[in-house]
């Protein structure tokens, strides 16, 4: 890891103005296979204390912190790309965390008098948990060429625009009484209003929840991308040497191309289920040791923790569900039909087994019930 060097010669710092006060970064350089991984870290002196924490931790904290956080990433990293004389032709958007830097795009763009119509910025719909705040408007539209009601109209969330008890959504009553820009203004909405594409993570379900305000979910362009791995750091060592046998000791530099997967067909069967009875032996000890620490921080019993130290079968069709416990990701999905879950892992010639992992947001209390109704 380097620090990253400006166009001008000297290391890259931002910073941005908010109404209490500025915050700043530096910007570090990770050489990742043959990409330039560029971090923000706001653990510099010229910070207040709370703010040096920016990037310790994404999930945590109240709503100042997280919006601060935001402004870190959309604007700050937008203004460090800048620094550093790279001109992005796409920024994809992940999430609500960095819907922000669309607006620096559009402001640039304006002054250089080159912009047509709004950003290309591909984001991702996954939820995110994030306080439903904006920062004021004086803060993020000073060098912004539009009104802020118009900045506000980008932000406007679907619940905004109430739906008929006979009829669709309408746009009469945008706005609410109240704190209009306190409730409804919220990032998670910005991003995909100043999209050209609007992929889901995966390709499965088509179908989503989030269309945009006064808009037909027919007339939403959806696509989709998939996630993708670092294999040397993802798969088991086990499983790695393996495949350097039969595919050739260099076959993760080039796992793309189909023709490195030829080799497949030499592995043996025996071989191959072998690996993996190991690594499932691993996985099945590791739960066990990992549910008797817990229950024993919860003063369970002595035949409890004999319990948990036994729990799982080898011999039973392992699933396991290792996310973050937002409701979007559908942990309790398998819970939609009791009978059918029953006759799965009751079934004794072909047992089923489940193992989750993971917690919710602090603040997502949603998330947490979906985690307390999972069966122990």
């Amino acid at each position: 890891m380097q620090v990253a060097i400006g166009k001008n010669g000297r290391p890259v710092a931002v910073q941005i103005e908010t109404r209490s006060g500025s915050i700043h970064a530096k910007v570090w350089r990770v050489k990742v296979g043959r990409c330039d991984l560029f971090l923000l870290d706001s653990d510099v002196e010229d910070n207040a204390p709370d703010d040096r924490g920016l990037t310790s931790r994404l999930y945590g904290g109240d709503a100042r912190t997280r919006i601060r956080q935001e402004l870190l990433l959309g604007v700050g990293g937008f203004r460090a790309l800048k620094a550093m004389g790279i001109t992005p032709g796409v920024l994809h958007l992940n999430e609500g965390h960095s819907g922000l830097p669309c607006w620096k795009r559009f402001a640039a763009a304006w002054r250089k008098k080159a912009l047509a119509s709004r950003s290309p910025c591909p984001v991702s719909p996954a939820k995110s948990s994030s306080p439903p705040t904006l920062p004021s408007p004086p803060v993020m539209i000073a060098s912004m060429p539009i009104s802020s009601k118009s900045i506000l109209d980008l932000c406007v969330t679907a619940s905004a625009f109430p739906r008929k008890p006979d009829g669709p959504r309408t746009r009469e009553a945008r706005r609410l009484p109240g704190n209009f820009l306190h409730d409804r203004a919220r990032p998670q909405t910005l991003a995909p209003r100043q999209r050209r594409l609007r992929p889901p993570r995966r390709s499965l379900p088509r179908h989503v929840d989030w269309p945009l305000p006064g808009k037909p979910e027919d007339e939403v362009p959806i696509g989709h991308i998939t996630n993708g791995v670092h294999v040397p750091s993802w798969l088991a060592p086990q499983m790695f040497r393996l495949y350097d046998r039969h595919l050739g000791t260099n076959w993760h530099q080039h796992s793309s191309e189909a023709k490195i997967w030829e080799g497949i067909e030499n592995v043996d069967d025996g071989e191959l289920w072998e690996t993996h009875l190991s690594l499932k032996s691993q996985l099945l000890e590791f739960v066990r040791r990992r549910a008797v620490e817990q229950a024993r921080r919860r003063s369970e019993s002595r035949e409890s923790l004999q319990r948990l130290g036994s729990v799982l079968s080898p011999d039973a069709l392992t699933i396991g569900f290792a996310r973050r416990f937002a409701t979007y990701k559908r942990a309790n999905l398998i819970l939609s039909d009791i009978e059918s879950l029953a006759s799965m892992v009751n079934d004794p010639k072909r047992p089923v087994q489940f193992v989750f992992a993971g917690k919710a947001h602090p603040h997502d209390e949603p998330g947490k019930k979906v985690c307390s109704r999972l069966p122990n």
